[in-house]
């Protein structure tokens, strides 16, 4: 209890500063394509005027699944 509580202030302190906390866990990293688009939307909402590009080293992240997906070249 004692970390959790911790880890709420520090976040506190962090987002007191103009950071975003976006915490992640094992279910989010078991479905990249959506814990992609839910990190794109929040910085969207910050002014973030982009889109995901895939990752060389995981280049199938954002496949046919997600909204956001483009070809490379396109």
């Amino acid at each position: 209890m004692r970390q959790w509580r911790r880890d709420r202030t520090r976040e506190a302190e962090l987002e007191a500063l103009g950071f975003h906390v976006t915490e992640v866990t094992q279910a989010d990293l078991d479905d990249p394509h959506a814990l992609i688009r839910r990190i794109a939307a929040n910085l969207r909402r910050r002014g973030w005027r982009s889109v995901p590009n895939p990752s060389r080293w995981f280049p199938d992240t954002l496949g046919p699944r997600s909204p956001t997906h483009r070809q490379h070249g396109s």
